[in-house]
């Protein structure tokens, strides 16, 4: 459902300079369905082939890219996880990723993100569909608490046990 053997490509492409590029729009076209860039997709949005339309990167790791995701069939926006491009050839990141989105997937929690699909793309990288959630990560919330900033989540002893407690919860399931 998902091909990310294009994903280099939107970089060139959202810089505008190759949106005329024969090459990078047949990549992108030949994928299936194609996934698109926001800024390089104005020409094709009317694709009725375009499953997701990439809006912009969340956030990234060592195994993998998050990105906010335009599900034009199910219309809503969702998180699509995948491996690097770099990384496409390693098996343990590919595994690593896969068995991540299978235990997720497997678990019915209201603090665990549902996975929504699995798949790979042409280009033989993993990447998985969940629901996209609003906010801060817990890590950002701690550097702003350890800087003397307490943010509202955690601003007294009683946010601050609650949040720990529903991580605990989700862990402990």
């Amino acid at each position: 459902l998902f091909a990310t053997g294009a994903l280099e490509d939107f970089e060139v492409l959202a810089s505008g300079s190759a949106c005329g590029s024969q090459a990078a729009l047949a990549a992108v076209q030949q994928s299936e369905p194609p996934v698109l860039e926001v800024a390089a997709a104005s020409a094709l949005v009317e694709d009725p082939g375009v499953r997701f339309v990439i809006a912009r990167q969340l956030g990234h790791g060592a195994g993998g890219q998050v990105f906010l995701v335009e599900d034009r069939h199910l219309r809503r926006e969702i998180a699509l996880k995948v491996v690097h491009g770099r990384q496409r050839g390693e098996e343990r990141v590919r595994q690593t990723l896969i068995r991540e989105a299978r235990i997720a997937a497997s678990l019915e929690h209201p603090n665990i993100l549902p996975v929504y699909d699995l798949d790979e793309g042409g280009d033989g990288r993993p990447w998985f569909a969940m629901r996209r959630t609003r906010g801060r990560s817990l890590d950002v919330l701690l550097d702003e608490a350890e800087q003397g900033r307490l943010p509202g989540a955690i601003a007294s002893l009683a946010d601050r046990i609650g949040l720990m407690l529903k991580v605990c919860d989700a862990i402990a399931y």
